[in-house]
C-alpha cells in the first residue's frame, strides 16, 4: 500500500467533522496550486498555521508531504517547489481525494493516483483469479 493510500485510509478513519475540516482545507491548497502553480503564495504555507488547523485531522496534515510539500530549512514554513516530479505528486494526491470522496477505489499501483471504477476492480481481480485456476488446471493435466 502506498503512503498516500494509507493517510486516505486513515482519513476515514477520524471523527467526520474533524475529516470534513480536513478535506475542505486540503481541496483549498491543492485547488489553488492546480490553479496557480507559478503563484508563490499558494505554494509557501506557515507551518505552525497549518498544522494547528490539521491538529485533530493529521492524516490530513501528513497527506501535504506526500503531495509534494516539505518544510523550510527553518522549520517555519511548509513548502511546495513547482517540478515536474512535485506536479506528479500533487495531482495524484488531489485524484485521490477526490476519488475517496467520490466513493470510488484509488488505484496506488503502476500508474497511481488513477481512479479505478469498483466493478473494473472486480472484474480484474475476478479474472486474475480465472487466469490462476486455468493455469494450475493446465499444470495438473500435464504429463510428468
Amino acid at each position: 500500500m502506498s503512503e498516500l493510500a494509507k493517510r486516505l485510509d486513515d482519513l476515514w478513519e477520524i471523527d467526520e467533522s474533524e475529516r470534513e475540516k480536513g478535506i475542505k482545507l486540503l481541496n483549498k491548497i491543492f485547488s489553488n496550486i492546480l490553479s496557480n502553480p507559478h503563484d508563490q503564495k499558494f505554494r509557501d504555507l506557515n507551518f505552525s498555521k497549518i498544522r494547528q488547523k490539521l491538529e485533530k485531522c493529521k492524516p490530513a496534515f501528513y497527506m501535504l508531504y506526500c503531495a509534494g510539500f516539505g518544510q523550510s530549512p527553518d522549520g517555519s514554513r511548509l513548502q511546495w517547489q513547482n517540478t515536474t516530479v512535485t506536479m506528479k505528486l500533487l495531482q495524484a494526491a488531489n485524484t485521490g481525494l477526490q476519488g475517496k470522496i467520490s466513493g470510488v477505489d484509488v488505484d496506488m499501483g503502476e500508474e497511481y493516483g488513477s481512479v479505478v471504477m469498483p466493478s473494473e476492480q472486480h472484474g480484474s481481480n475476478h479474472q486474475k483469479k480465472e487466469k490462476r485456476k486455468q493455469e494450475k488446471l493446465m499444470q495438473q493435466q500435464q504429463p510428468m
